[in-house]
């Protein structure tokens, strides 16, 4: 018995010129954060159920290090 799967191209996604590159996925296990600096910039990166997102590190509401915080839900 022969099977034919469907063929899948996966894209190439073009990464901007500046970007830099900080971690690994598997260094951010699923709830955790880590703080990254890069150059004048603080950035925390976290991972919220398989997700990985960066955002700025300062708090817009109480201008405080979110890095000291933790992560809930």
């Amino acid at each position: 018995m022969i099977i034919d799967f469907p063929v899948i191209k996966i894209k190439e996604i073009a990464m901007p010129e500046n970007f830099v590159k900080v971690a690994k996925t598997t260094e951010l296990a699923q709830g955790e954060m880590k703080l990254v600096e890069i150059e004048d910039e603080r950035i925390l990166l976290v991972n919220v159920d398989g997700s990985y997102y960066a955002i700025d590190e300062t708090c817009t509401h109480a201008e405080c290090p979110l890095s000291e915080g933790y992560l809930d839900n």
